[in-house]
């Protein structure tokens, strides 16, 4: 990923930690994007674009753990109504 390559050059580059993050959350990599945005946030804790990214991320992974969640539920009581 180029913003890796961005990153080795200057770690402290709150953009492309930024940048990285909108990436990773378009490959609905949640967890990794909220790394980066944590790393934005950090190095400059009055970024708004990576604060507001963060916590759509977190509203995202939330989602998506309670859709698994209750894909597990559907599952258990097919099985348990055999």
């Amino acid at each position: 990923m180029c913003y890796d390559k961005a990153l080795d050059i200057n770690p402290k580059y709150t953009n492309a930690w930024y940048n990285k993050g909108l990436v990773l959350d378009y490959l609905r990599k949640y967890e990794e994007a909220i790394k980066c945005y944590d790393k934005a946030l950090e190095l400059n804790p009055n970024d708004t674009k990576a604060k507001t990214a963060k916590e759509e991320d977190i509203k995202a992974l939330s989602k998506t753990y309670w859709t698994l969640f209750l894909q597990f539920l559907q599952g258990f009581s097919q099985i348990s109504s055999k």
